[in-house]
């Protein structure tokens, strides 16, 4: 949970796309084990889906292109790196004591 709470995201759902049978299975042993860990409220947000269904909760302009989405505003791996160097400058730096 500590891992959860220090990303700079707050993720209100994580889908996971394309999980066969037994990578469901795999998955949702390890989420089990998770659990023991995390609060439930974390594991409640994780959701096999399709992509139909991630289609009605995620705009167009936020998909990656592969998916038929619009990339969320990064045209080509030069807008990515220059959107994560952004980033990471603007993450709080802890001082050293």
């Amino acid at each position: 949970q500590r891992v959860f709470q220090s990303i700079p995201l707050r993720p209100q759902r994580i889908f996971i796309l394309g999980a066969g049978f037994f990578k469901r299975v795999f998955i949702n042993t390890l989420l089990s084990i998770a659990a023991l860990f995390t609060s439930e409220k974390v594991i409640d947000r994780i959701r096999f889906v399709e992509l139909e269904d991630v289609k009605k909760d995620v705009e167009d302009e936020s998909l990656p292109v592969y998916v038929g989405g619009q990339g969320g505003g990064l045209r080509s791996h030069e807008d990515l790196i220059a959107w994560i160097k952004m980033r990471l400058e603007t993450i709080y730096r802890v001082p050293d004591i």
